[in-house]
């Protein structure tokens, strides 16, 4: 047989508003989540590409050189052996940007002296969206444990 496939006729073209998706606080955990993987699993460059082009870190602005520079320093003298994330809060402006509570936890061993430390921190932090995405832009300790 000689089988023909229709092309469905497309339906007429509607002017409409553009929706834009919202982000969600799944969203915000699959985020925290792949902060955690790079960490673990990553190179300093997939860690330092998830800050903003200027990041507020704990009272100080970095730039993005600034901050591939902190991560590749800590990637070359640190082994990130625990990580994790409990969000606590997490808020959105209009503009989808979260303002997110956390607690931290991790643990590490220097690469040099073979030490182990260990920190449990709660944080606040501004994660700016840009579609589809976030990136950290302000994080201040709020406690440590």
């Amino acid at each position: 047989g000689n089988s023909k496939t229709e092309t469905p006729t497309p339906e007429p073209a509607v002017k409409k508003e553009s929706v834009t998706v919202k982000p969600t606080t799944d969203d915000v955990l699959a985020f925290l989540s792949y902060y955690t993987r790079t960490l673990l699993y990553g190179t300093y460059t997939d860690h330092a590409a998830l800050f903003d082009s200027q990041c507020d870190w704990e009272g100080t602005t970095y730039s993005s050189a600034s901050m591939y520079s902190i991560a590749s320093n800590f990637y070359g003298g640190y082994s990130t052996l625990e990580h994790s994330f409990n969000l606590l809060d997490a808020s959105f402006d209009s503009g989808g940007n979260a303002t997110v509570t956390v607690t931290e936890y991790q643990r590490t061993r220097n690469k040099y002296s073979g030490a182990y430390a260990s920190a449990s921190v709660k944080k606040r932090m501004l994660l700016n969206y840009y579609s589809g995405t976030f990136r950290i832009s302000y994080v201040r300790t709020i406690a440590t444990y």
